[in-house]
């Protein structure tokens, strides 16, 4: 954001996997928490506050750029954006809704999606030598690398 606040611009932006979050919980967050569940929400929520103890919360949009007030994602300082996601991750609705807050934001540039069916977070790192790794990192290499 502070890119394009600034009036520069790179040329594209993959966001993988990001850790954003919220206060209410939104789509499959919600199967997480509760009492006797795993504990994953909980461990979320007190990741960020550990990781930012100066945050106004978990509505911070730092953490939560679609939170009330957050600046716009018009601003957004590159020419393309692919925003990546995994089916069973917790975090996946907040990617789902980054990218659709990107498209309605009025941002000039385009914007990609990829889901990858039946993994779970960071399978990449997890598996780095299994199939999906392998076509996840070509799928990035032909984002990089399809520039005009």
């Amino acid at each position: 954001m502070r890119v394009g606040r600034e009036g520069k611009k790179v040329e594209g932006l993959v966001m993988v996997h990001s850790f954003f979050w919220g206060k209410d919980r939104i789509g499959n967050e919600e199967l997480e928490s509760g009492k006797g569940k795993n504990r994953k929400v909980e461990d979320a929520n007190a990741l960020w506050l550990t990781v930012f103890p100066g945050a106004t919360g978990l509505d911070d949009s730092r953490i939560n750029p679609a939170a009330e007030g957050a600046p716009s994602l018009a601003a957004l300082g590159c020419r393309r954006v692919l925003v990546c996601i995994a089916e069973l991750d917790m975090l996946r609705e907040r990617g789902r809704v980054y990218y659709e807050k990107l498209k309605e934001s009025g941002w000039k540039g385009e914007a990609e999606f990829l889901e990858s069916k039946g993994e779970d977070h960071c399978f990449f790192i997890i598996e780095p030598g299994s199939m999906k790794a392998a076509e996840f990192m070509e799928r990035m290499a032909s984002f990089f690398n399809n520039y005009s």
